[in-house]
């Protein structure tokens, strides 16, 4: 009986976790910052296999919330009643329009409720965008529970007259298009496959890497290198493969990366139409690696050993004037060694423990009068 239920109980996790990740429709291209005379725009497409009545759904970029079929949108291509397998639906947000789209950092949700409700429930929510990385998301959340997005993932912002195109996964991974047309994806197809895009340091370098499994009139990737997540900088173009159904790999390093900071690098691929596919940001935190403590070995030690002391700093630095101090617990001398040399941090240096009676001892590294590491050595 308890097995049966069991059994029932993850059939019904299965299921409702399906539902809630299964799409029938995405969100596409959005266009939220046009050029003057030139309208906002929205792009869904129907990824399903049968036709999907989407006229009633709603869309919601907080604060405003409207159903696809309300005033604040004219439907300029594609079927809201019955969008069919693998038609768009472009909407056009006319002049004066009560659905908003201004933020330089923003998202949509797109619900399959009847009208507009239930928005934070994650079953009934069909896809979501971010863009930006302060966007404020209030319903990020939402979609995270959807299976919809990547919690603190964001397609870069767009500049003026640029479309940004989402390739429906759940993550940042989308486009920043220059627009000759608002839908230049071919047939709904991404003009590349990108299959994996990392960023790793070397030494003294940053390594990229991607990989594409398919191109269509690919013209050159462009390597774009920030250091606060907005503000882009091409540093390289890399010549792309034209058009091709085989795997190819492409590989830059960023010699030009100093000091300790966070930097984010994102790829522009460019058709030969002049379009641009713009990847998902990765970011690289490049901190210094701590300074160790000093340290002190062996710890406990035998009498008359040879005690090692590796000097460490919290900063680089020489100590000039180094002496090594060993004193009892009545604050009695035991041991001293004064460095003639200077010693930077990191190196080593060692004092002769001298014939002592088993028991707790203290080793004083002192540098120009400042006491810098006071610890405890047991003898045995």
């Amino acid at each position: 009986m308890n097995n049966n239920f069991t059994k029932l109980l993850v059939s019904l996790f299965v299921l409702l976790t399906l539902q809630m990740s299964a799409q029938d429709v995405v969100i596409e291209e959005v266009l939220y910052n046009p050029a003057s005379g030139i309208t906002k725009k929205i792009a869904l497409r129907n990824v399903s296999a049968s036709p999907q009545d989407v006229s009633n759904w709603c869309l919601c970029n907080v604060p405003s919330y409207r159903t696809i079929n309300s005033t604040a949108f004219n439907i300029l291509s594609g079927n809201a009643t019955a969008l069919a397998p693998g038609e768009l639906l472009i909407l056009e947000l006319p002049a004066g329009s009560s659905f908003t789209m201004n933020a330089p950092d923003g998202e949509i949700a797109l619900y399959h409720t009847n009208g507009c409700g239930g928005y934070g429930t994650a079953a009934n929510m069909e896809d979501f965008v971010r863009w930006g990385m302060n966007a404020g998301s209030t319903r990020e959340a939402v979609a995270v529970n959807a299976g919809l997005w990547n919690a603190g993932d964001f397609v870069p912002p767009a500049a003026v007259g640029e479309i940004l195109v989402f390739d429906g996964t759940s993550d940042g991974g989308g486009n920043v298009s220059l627009p000759g047309d608002f839908t230049n994806t071919i047939n709904g197809v991404l003009p590349v496959t990108l299959l994996e895009f990392s960023v790793t340091e070397a030494a003294d370098r940053v390594v990229l890497k991607w990989v594409t499994a398919d191109e269509l009139n690919s013209e050159c990737f462009k390597v774009e290198r920030s250091f606060d997540g907005m503000r882009y900088e091409q540093i390289t173009r890399i010549e792309a493969a034209g058009t091709t159904a085989e795997t190819t790999y492409y590989q830059y390093e960023d010699m030009e990366v100093f000091g300790d900071r966070t930097v984010y690098y994102r790829l522009k691929q460019m058709d030969f139409d002049g379009s641009l596919f713009c990847s998902s940001v990765e970011v690289l935190n490049r901190l210094a690696a701590p300074k160790q403590p000093i340290i002190v070995s062996p710890n406990p030690i035998p009498a008359n050993e040879c005690l090692n002391i590796k000097l460490g700093s919290l900063e680089d630095r020489v100590y000039e004037n180094l002496q090594l101090v060993i004193y009892n617990t009545m604050g009695e001398v035991v041991a001293r060694k004064i460095e003639v040399d200077p010693i930077a941090s990191g190196e080593d240096t060692f004092i002769d423990f001298p014939n002592v009676v088993p028991g707790t001892y203290f080793l004083s590294v002192i540098n120009d009068n400042e006491n810098i590491s006071h610890q405890k050595i047991l003898v045995y």
